[in-house]
């Protein structure tokens, strides 16, 4: 499977900013938050959403940049 040097770069950038927003500050105190209330430690009330098949509403194959079919599977995710 060849893929473009083009889709190299695009899969590149998206994991990057992918690991980079994996990092902040804030996604360990979301962490820490669920960790306690899995704990069943009184906290906040926790809400976690899946928008099962909502995202093809959201996210459109005219959305997506990359030519290559694996590249594109791992861009829409």
């Amino acid at each position: 499977m060849a893929i473009s040097e083009n889709d190299k770069k695009i899969v590149r950038d998206l994991a990057k900013r992918l690991a980079e927003a994996a990092t902040r500050p804030e996604e360990k105190k979301k962490a820490e938050a669920w960790r306690r209330h899995n704990n069943l430690e009184r906290v906040k009330p926790m809400v976690l959403i899946f928008p099962e098949g909502a995202w093809r509403e959201v996210l459109t194959d005219k959305d997506l940049v990359t030519e290559d079919g694996f590249c594109r599977g791992h861009e829409y995710m």
